[in-house]
């Protein structure tokens, strides 16, 4: 195997082997805890271009579940302790990171690198095949990530088409339309940066606002989400969430270091029952109170999870809704169903 550098923007430099596409990648550095979960997040919108660092030493060992893949965007890299058996999947794994131009390293200490993130917080980290002289500039993935072009989706719920919805698409995960689908959604996805205009055009029972590459929060247009605030049900999702506190005039902090953090123990304050999410943002709204009702908060941390507006039809979650959360989106159809 080939030897790659991993090179950290502090000049940090660690020498491993090449796995994956023989190519270069430079992005921000995330950390994931996930055990078995790969797929979906190297191929997240959200971590578009990011390199991946698995915590889990045997990532990769299971292969690729094509069901789990979430969009044709893809990180740039993924570093691994040791290269997956090839028993139990490696070539499966190698020839999807080739197919999507991902590129790998393994055999490299992945717990030090961890901790050494962990201690010195948020920060781009690059895959070389030789250590450069200068760190790469940074590049922009949001308008790779979001969609532009419209879709439409039927329903495919037990109940038949309830409900006709919009997502904004700001980077959005297949499941979230299947989800939406699920739940008797006929969806149609159009790109971020659509007009209220013609999303109220369209006439939909409720809008919902996608996750995506975070580079959106600060340069995606908001006058759509401003003025459908208190005329259309609107639900906020992983990056949705943030867009719509910006709108309310969410004030923002960061984590003190980069995580994709897969079991997060999140509690909702109502019922104080407790689920396990997949925190997909090291973004914080700082002033969750003051700009609505909080009803998710972190069970480790205190941090806002989820905030509602009722005064304007709407609420968010900063996780993505799955498996025993998935009663959010009964929740959004409720609100739709209420305002027929």
């Amino acid at each position: 195997m080939k030897k790659a550098y991993i090179v950290l923007e502090d000049g940090m430099v660690f020498e491993g082997e090449r796995f994956g596409a023989e190519t270069n990648a430079c992005g921000e550095l995330v950390l994931s805890t996930g055990v078995c979960s790969h797929t979906e997040i190297l191929t997240d919108p959200m971590n578009a271009g990011k390199i991946i660092l698995s915590e889990f030493p045997e990532s990769g060992a299971l292969g690729v579940v094509s069901e789990d893949v979430e969009s044709d965007i893809s990180a740039g890299g993924f570093i691994v302790r040791g290269a997956p058996d090839k028993f139990r999947g490696r070539d499966e794994l190698e020839n999807f990171m080739l197919f999507r131009g991902i590129c790998g390293v393994c055999g490299v200490d992945t717990r030090f690198i961890s901790h050494y993130a962990r201690a010195h917080g948020i920060e781009r980290a690059g895959i070389f095949s030789e250590v450069p002289s200068v760190f790469p500039h940074k590049e922009k993935y949001y308008a790779k990530a979001a969609a532009r072009d419209c879709a439409t989706y039927s329903a495919t719920g037990e109940m038949g088409e309830r409900f006709f919805t919009v997502l904004i698409d700001c980077g959005t995960k297949a499941s979230v339309v299947k989800a939406l689908q699920r739940h008797g959604c006929k969806v149609r996805v159009v790109p971020a940066g659509t007009s209220a205009k013609d999303i109220i055009s369209l006439c939909p029972d409720g809008v919902v606002i996608s996750g995506g590459a975070e580079e959106a929060l600060y340069e995606a247009d908001l006058s759509a989400i401003k003025e459908i605030a208190g005329k259309i049900p609107m639900m906020g999702i992983s990056l949705g969430h943030l867009l719509m506190a910006k709108v309310m005039g969410a004030e923002f902090s960061l984590l003190p270091f980069p995580a994709e953090n897969v079991s997060v123990p999140v509690r909702e304050l109502e019922s104080r029952r407790m689920y396990i999410v997949r925190r997909e943002s090291p973004h914080i709204v700082k002033n969750a109170q003051e700009i609505g009702k909080v009803i998710f908060e972190n069970a480790g941390n205190g941090v806002c999870e989820g905030i509602s507006y009722p005064e304007k039809l709407a609420f968010s979650v900063q996780f993505c809704p799955r498996c025993d959360t998935e009663f959010i989106y009964d929740r959004f159809a409720d609100m739709m169903k209420g305002r027929e």
